[in-house]
């Protein structure tokens, strides 16, 4: 058994890593590549080497509401809610 990540043709990404010997056959639209190494779900196969997705950027309604007055907290929520 080896590692196999199982990519999907139309745009490369990387749906699941699994254990597959070499008579696994993937599903239309898939296809095996090793993953001895590297590859995880999310990322990207570029033919060549996997490319792991951009960080998301932190939400800043975050750190406010940490650091943030009471009232600040307040409006914030309100914001989300949508009653302001």
């Amino acid at each position: 058994m080896a590692r196999k990540a199982l990519i999907r043709k139309s745009d490369g990404l990387v749906v699941n890593v699994i254990l597959a010997d070499e008579s696994y056959v993937p599903p239309d639209g898939v296809d095996v590549v090793s993953a001895e190494s590297a590859g995880s779900p999310g990322d990207r196969w570029d033919g060549v080497k996997f490319i792991p997705p951009a960080p998301t950027p932190p939400n800043p309604d975050i750190a406010a509401f940490k650091n943030g007055t009471t009232a600040e907290k307040f409006l914030i929520l309100g914001r989300r809610i949508g009653v302001v």
